[in-house]
Protein backbone atom coordinates (compact mmCIF):
# COMPACT_ATOMS: atom_id res chain seq x y z
CA UNK A 1 0.00 0.00 0.00
CA UNK A 2 2.69 2.15 1.12
CA UNK A 3 4.69 2.03 -2.19
CA UNK A 4 1.76 2.29 -4.33
CA UNK A 5 0.51 5.28 -3.05
CA UNK A 6 3.85 7.36 -2.76
CA UNK A 7 4.59 6.40 -6.16
CA UNK A 8 1.14 7.56 -7.19
CA UNK A 9 1.58 11.33 -5.26
CA UNK A 10 5.25 11.34 -6.35
CA UNK A 11 4.31 11.32 -10.05
CA UNK A 12 1.14 13.16 -9.76
CA UNK A 13 3.49 15.77 -9.05
CA UNK A 14 5.19 14.97 -11.54
CA UNK A 15 8.66 15.36 -9.49
CA UNK A 16 11.74 12.15 -10.46
CA UNK A 17 12.20 9.89 -8.23
CA UNK A 18 16.11 12.30 -7.82
CA UNK A 19 14.64 15.57 -7.50
CA UNK A 20 12.23 14.06 -5.13
CA UNK A 21 14.85 12.24 -2.91
CA UNK A 22 17.16 15.41 -2.93
CA UNK A 23 13.97 17.17 -1.11
CA UNK A 24 14.36 14.75 1.31
CA UNK A 25 18.25 14.72 2.01
CA UNK A 26 18.01 11.12 0.70
CA UNK A 27 19.97 8.92 -2.33
CA UNK A 28 17.92 8.49 -5.07
CA UNK A 29 18.56 4.83 -4.69
CA UNK A 30 17.53 5.06 -0.75
CA UNK A 31 14.12 6.41 -2.34
CA UNK A 32 13.79 4.17 -4.96
CA UNK A 33 13.90 1.08 -2.11
CA UNK A 34 10.68 2.75 -0.90
CA UNK A 35 8.88 2.63 -3.80
CA UNK A 36 10.08 -1.14 -4.60
CA UNK A 37 8.87 -1.61 -1.30
CA UNK A 38 12.63 -3.27 -0.44
CA UNK A 39 12.49 -0.62 3.00
CA UNK A 40 10.47 1.73 4.88
CA UNK A 41 12.06 5.07 5.70
CA UNK A 42 12.48 5.92 9.03
CA UNK A 43 9.05 8.21 10.72
CA UNK A 44 11.58 11.22 10.22
CA UNK A 45 11.95 11.03 6.55
CA UNK A 46 8.37 9.49 6.42
CA UNK A 47 6.70 12.88 8.05
CA UNK A 48 9.18 14.71 5.28
CA UNK A 49 7.75 12.63 2.85
CA UNK A 50 3.99 13.57 3.62
CA UNK A 51 5.06 17.31 4.22
CA UNK A 52 6.85 17.34 0.76
CA UNK A 53 3.67 15.58 -0.89
CA UNK A 54 1.29 17.73 1.05
CA UNK A 55 -0.51 14.31 2.17
CA UNK A 56 -1.00 12.77 5.93
CA UNK A 57 1.51 9.88 7.00
CA UNK A 58 -1.57 7.81 8.08
CA UNK A 59 -2.50 8.17 3.86
CA UNK A 60 0.67 7.24 2.77
CA UNK A 61 0.22 4.20 5.02
CA UNK A 62 -3.36 3.21 4.27
CA UNK A 63 -4.89 4.24 7.38
CA UNK A 64 -7.45 6.96 5.63
CA UNK A 65 -8.62 7.02 2.71
CA UNK A 66 -8.41 11.09 1.35
CA UNK A 67 -5.85 13.47 1.68
CA UNK A 68 -5.70 16.35 4.03
CA UNK A 69 -7.59 19.15 2.87
CA UNK A 70 -6.07 22.91 2.57
CA UNK A 71 -7.22 24.10 5.50
CA UNK A 72 -5.50 21.02 7.57
CA UNK A 73 -2.42 21.68 5.65
CA UNK A 74 -2.00 25.02 6.37
CA UNK A 75 -2.70 24.02 10.35
CA UNK A 76 -0.26 21.87 10.29
CA UNK A 77 2.34 24.43 8.98
CA UNK A 78 1.02 26.86 11.77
Amino acid sequence: MFKEKLRAERTKKNISQSAFAAKLFISQQAYAKYELGKTSPNPEVLAKIADVLGVSVDYLLGRETSELSKKERELIKA
